[in-house]
C-alpha cells in the first residue's frame, strides 16, 4: 500500500497515547502501535484542532477528579477514569497532568510532549481542504454536526451547539483534509499514501452519507482503522524495515476494553477504599482499590459493571 506514509491521527488515538503513560511499555497498545510505525518510515501528523479538544478533555478531568464523587453527574472522563483504574489517588491528578501541560500554553505545552516524545507533529490541512470542493465539505460537516448532536443527546450530556460544531469542525478538517491532500499525491498501483487514523467507527460511515446526500459516487475513504494499521505494520511490505523484536512486541488487536468505564459510584468504591487502606505502601493500596471496583462491578451487577466498556464509545462521548 504505502512505504512512506503520512497518518493523521484523531483525539480517540491519542487519548489512550497519554493514559498508556501509566503502565509498564510492555503493556502499551497505542504507544507501541505508532512507535513502531514511526520507526517504519510512516510520518506522524496531528491537527491543532485535536490538540485543542484534548487539552479540553484533560481540563474536564482535572476539575472532575476535584469534586466529590457523588457530586459529579455524567460519565467520568476517560484519562481520569483510567487514573483511578490503575488504583492512583484522585488527589494527585492535576500533577500527573503537568508531565504533559502546564497552566499558561496547555495546548503548546501538549504539542511538545507528543513532538518529544511520541514523534507526533502538528500540521496544518487547510489548503488542502481549499482543493476539495465546497459542496462535499459542506456536507461533511452537516453529516458530522449531526453525529455529535446524536452522541450527546444519547449521552444525556448538556447540548453546547457551540461546543457541536467546533467538534464537528475538526473532524471535518481531518476527513476532507486527507482527501484534498491525496489530490497532490503521484498516481500509485499501491493506493494512497495519506490517511486518517480514528478508532471512531462513524468516520466510516460518513462516506456512503455524502454521497447518498449528493447523488454521486462516493469518494475513496480517508478512514483507517487502527486494527488495519496494525496489520500492515506485522504482515505488510514494510515490515522489513523493523526489528524483529519490536515486530514481537506489536498487538495482535487494539482491545476494545481498555477499561471498564468508571462511575460516580464506583469512584467512591475506589475513594473509600483508599480511606481504608491509609498507611499501607502505595502499591499495596493500588492493588486494594483495583480489587475494590472489580468486587462493586460484581456486586452491583453485570449492565452497571460493563457501563461504557468499549473504549471507541467511551472516549469518543467524552471529547469535549
Amino acid at each position: 500500500m504505502f512505504s512512506e506514509g503520512e497518518i493523521w491521527l484523531d483525539t480517540s488515538i491519542l487519548l489512550p497515547v497519554f493514559a498508556e503513560e501509566l503502565i509498564p511499555v510492555e503493556k502499551s497498545k497505542f504507544r507501541r502501535m505508532l512507535s513502531i510505525a514511526r520507526d517504519s518510515g510512516l510520518k506522524l501528523r496531528v491537527t491543532r484542532g485535536v490538540i485543542e479538544e484534548v487539552e479540553r478533555h484533560m481540563n474536564r478531568a482535572l476539575i472532575c477528579s476535584r469534586w466529590q464523587s457523588a457530586g459529579w453527574k455524567g460519565q467520568i472522563p476517560f484519562l481520569l477514569a483510567f487514573f483511578i483504574e490503575c488504583g492512583l489517588a484522585q488527589s494527585t491528578f492535576g500533577s500527573w497532568l503537568e508531565t504533559f501541560r502546564g497552566e499558561n500554553r496547555p495546548e503548546d505545552d501538549i504539542a511538545e510532549f507528543l513532538e518529544q516524545f511520541v514523534g507526533i507533529h502538528v500540521g496544518d490541512l487547510e489548503d488542502d481542504i481549499a482543493r476539495v470542493p465546497i459542496d462535499f465539505r459542506i456536507a461533511v460537516k452537516e453529516i458530522w454536526t449531526q453525529i455529535q448532536g446524536a452522541r450527546r443527546q444519547k449521552s444525556g450530556a448538556d447540548i453546547d451547539p457551540h461546543l457541536i460544531l467546533r467538534l464537528a469542525e475538526h473532524d471535518t478538517q481531518n476527513y476532507v483534509g486527507v482527501i484534498g491532500r491525496r489530490s497532490q499525491e503521484k498516481p500509485s498501483p499501491f493506493g494512497y499514501t495519506c490517511w486518517w487514523l480514528t478508532i471512531d467507527h462513524m468516520a466510516f460511515e460518513v462516506g456512503s452519507q455524502v454521497a447518498a446526500r449528493l447523488g454521486q459516487p462516493p469518494l475513496p475513504s480517508p478512514v483507517m482503522s487502527a486494527d488495519f494499521l496494525l496489520n500492515y505494520l506485522s504482515f505488510g511490505p514494510i515490515r522489513g524495515r523493523v526489528a524483529k523484536h519490536s515486530l514481537g512486541m506489536l498487538p495482535l488487536a487494539l482491545d476494545p476494553s481498555l477499561i471498564e468505564y468508571l462511575t460516580p459510584e464506583l469512584l467512591q468504591v475506589a475513594s473509600d477504599s483508599r480511606k481504608r487502606s491509609e498507611g499501607m505502601p502505595e502499591h499495596v493500596i493500588r492493588r486494594k482499590v483495583r480489587d475494590a471496583l472489580d468486587e462493586a462491578r460484581r456486586r452491583i451487577g453485570y449492565v452497571t459493571a460493563q457501563g461504557l466498556k468499549v473504549i471507541s464509545e467511551a472516549l469518543i462521548e467524552e471529547i469535549e
